[in-house]
């Protein structure tokens, strides 16, 4: 009897679980759901990308057209988020309402931003950097030059960004919980 195993994400980690499946012969339906209608991409280049230092093309280690997904037989289910996952009944429902009662699932959503309780953190120009959205959105608030930049976080990306503000000319302000940059990844002596 024929299987379906669903795939919540659409990142590096869920590529090559398919890969390696199809790789050992899974032969079964795979089912992919992600919120984004990208094809598979590096969410470490946006940076890189706003800055100009990339072509849009290197995003994505897998192509940038759905190439992979019809080479290895998956059933695609983009740009709609998964609203439900009932491990219980193993069925997934998404935002469109579709539904698949699966057989066995893999949660490859990788990071997402986080956004602190700040009041007006949903203005248009609030800007996050994890997406290739973001990462759009991001190389046309540099291309406006704006006059002041407050850059919430001091990860290697928060400093990244300060770097790009501060190259376009920017008045630039770092801020973070912490009392040292690279709070997650230094040790506050390595950090100054």
């Amino acid at each position: 009897m024929s299987q379906k195993f669903a795939v919540i994400g659409n990142g590096i980690a869920a590529v090559e679980a398919i890969r390696m499946m199809r790789l050992h012969n899974y032969q079964d339906e795979i089912h992919l759901f992600s919120n984004e209608t990208w094809p598979a991409y590096n969410p470490m280049l946006t940076t890189y990308y706003a800055a100009g230092k990339m072509d849009f093309e290197a995003f994505f280690p897998c192509g940038s057209n759905m190439d992979f997904y019809h080479q290895h037989h998956v059933n695609l289910h983009l740009g709609s988020p998964v609203m439900q996952l009932d491990v219980q009944k193993q069925k997934i429902t998404n935002e469109s309402g579709y539904e698949l009662q699966y057989d066995k699932c893999l949660i490859a959503s990788g990071a997402s931003c986080f956004l602190p309780p700040i009041e007006g953190i949903k203005s248009k120009k609030v800007l996050t950097v994890r997406t290739i959205d973001d990462s759009l959105a991001l190389k046309n608030a540099l291309q406006e030059k704006p006059d002041k930049v407050l850059v919430v976080g001091a990860s290697m990306t928060g400093i990244k960004i300060v770097e790009l503000f501060l190259n376009a000319g920017s008045d630039v302000c770092l801020a973070d919980q912490a009392h040292h940059i690279f709070p997650l990844a230094a040790h506050p002596a390595c950090a100054e």
